[in-house]
């Protein structure tokens, strides 16, 4: 058999980047908060529909923001960012994010697979 993800549709995450990819409004404000706003001068904004990877990068970024608000010192070194991120869980949109205080990655038994 063929083992795969099975990570359920988030009707909430669809949802807000749906709203997102027609409001020309919350774009431009999003384009005027970069630095460089020209990266997104071709890009489209168009939806087609969630997939798995944008689910799973969305929870790699919102680890990686809880953790850096999560870190007591206001500077901190990797290894105290490390620390605070293997003991960051949440509900994410994927499904339960929690980490291996070993190796730093996401825990396979919170993700659900099918053959």
């Amino acid at each position: 058999g063929v083992l795969l993800l099975d990570v359920p549709s988030n009707p909430t995450f669809d949802n807000v980047i749906q709203q997102f990819s027609s409001d020309l409004d919350l774009q431009q404000d999003f384009i005027s908060k970069h630095a460089d706003p020209f990266i997104f001068d071709h890009f489209k904004w168009e939806f087609s529909g969630s997939t798995l990877y944008q689910y799973l990068n969305y929870d790699a970024v919102i680890s990686l923001g809880l953790a850096a608000c999560r870190t007591p010192e206001k500077f901190f070194s990797w290894a105290q960012f490390h620390e605070t991120l293997v003991n960051t869980n949440f509900e994410g949109v994927s499904g339960y994010v929690s980490f291996d205080n070993i190796t730093g990655t996401r825990k396979a038994q919170d993700l659900r697979y099918r053959i």
